[in-house]
């Protein structure tokens, strides 16, 4: 279960599910999107705030998680994972930054209830120098998320668009994953109506190296 709070300096409730129709003037957005991992199960998530401070594991999800809890970055330049685990004397123990579009494994320690965790942080916007956001260089099999604090539909990112046929897009159920293809004739088939929720990583596959770039969803 995830859920998005964005509030305005004067105090306007900012819904991620309205966003997009939605005109705001602000200059201080500041909010928090919490998602909430079933015991025993892993989330792939992406930040889609701009972070107080630098964007670490410390920074964005801190004491969170339980002792001997996992995070797993996925790094796209060397197509793997950088880990790291949580300990009660070292916290998170690395300094890797993990920036909005990028995608995360959380795995909490096993045995651990359901848990919250809450990513507070800046909205994004043409006010802070974010009204484009780019992934560059998507190639073979990637993660990555879309960097706004909105629910959109898969066929409205420009992703989706920007891949040729042939390309997979494949999304983590929290048990599984649910895998769909582009074709010529279908488009993206049954992912033509499929919502990719704030906050909410996924895979691509691509035999073209892609650019990602999308603009800034609403006004602030």
């Amino acid at each position: 279960m995830k859920k998005m709070l964005l509030v305005m300096a004067a105090g306007t409730l900012f819904a991620a599910g309205t966003a997009q129709a939605d005109t705001v003037t602000s200059v201080n957005v500041v909010g928090y999107y919490s998602v909430t991992i079933p015991s025993n199960r892993i989330a792939l998530v992406t930040p889609v705030l701009e972070s107080f401070q630098a964007g670490t594991l410390e920074d964005l999800i801190g004491t969170q998680l339980p002792v001997g809890s996992f995070a797993y970055i996925w790094d796209r330049t060397s197509n793997g994972y950088i880990s790291a685990s949580r300990t009660a004397r070292g916290g998170w123990g690395i300094t890797n930054l993990i920036l909005r579009g990028d995608a995360v494994w959380l795995k909490p320690a096993a045995g651990t209830p359901d848990v919250t965790v809450t990513f507070m942080g800046e909205v994004p916007g043409n006010y802070n120098v974010a009204a484009t956001t780019t992934v560059a260089n998507i190639s073979g099999i990637d993660a990555v998320g879309y960097g706004y604090p909105v629910d959109i539909l898969w066929t409205n990112t420009a992703l989706s668009q920007a891949v040729p046929d042939g390309s997979f897009l494949h999304v983590w159920t929290g048990t599984g994953y649910n895998s769909y293809s582009k074709t010529a004739r279908g488009g993206w088939g049954t992912a033509n109506s499929l919502q990719i929720k704030a906050g909410q990583a996924f895979w691509i596959q691509t035999s073209v190296p892609t650019d990602w770039e999308e603009t800034v969803p609403y006004n602030l």
